[in-house]
């Protein structure tokens, strides 16, 4: 199933779940949850990549470990030895690098999923400092008017 699907079914169903209990769609926490299901769906996605990179490594190793105790039976000098325990560490070193940056990939993955979550919110908080500061600016013009027509009030009382 593709992702806007999934999220569309995700996001109907707990309208309707809201619906069911009596309580209003409420936009901001349908943000929320549909942004937190994105990280899942992210961190899920780096989560299979990183352990399909360790199995593909662990089986690259085994292939690797394999070829060497079947090689030892057939050795007949030392160099041969030599030679297959270099062809051994040279798989194993190979199969240490592949699990190594498997894990530098998964990590930066994850870190990637965070940062969109702390982007998201910090667009949020400056949305809501942006409105706040607007309905503030909004209610001092509104007081300031008061006090202007109290002013003039009072003006035209001391006048009469």
């Amino acid at each position: 199933m593709d992702e806007p699907r999934e999220q569309a079914e995700s996001t109907e169903g707990y309208a309707m779940v809201m619906g069911w209990w009596g309580i209003a769609r409420n936009r901001v926490v349908e943000d929320r949850v549909q942004r937190f299901q994105q990280l899942a769906t992210g961190l899920h996605r780096a989560y299979s990549e990183a352990c399909g990179g360790h199995i593909e490594a662990l089986s690259l190793a085994n292939e690797c470990m394999t070829r060497s105790v079947q090689g030892l039976f057939g050795i007949r000098r030392p160099d041969e030895l030599f030679a297959m325990e270099t062809e051994a560490l040279s798989g194993l070193m190979k199969a240490t690098s592949i699990q190594l940056k498997t894990w530098s990939d998964f990590t930066q993955k994850v870190q990637g999923c965070y940062m969109d979550v702390a982007r998201d919110t910090t667009s949020d908080i400056g949305q809501e400092a942006r409105e706040a500061g607007s309905e503030a600016e909004q209610q001092v013009e509104q007081a300031v008017r008061t006090t202007r027509q109290r002013i003039r009030r009072a003006a035209k009382e001391a006048d009469d």
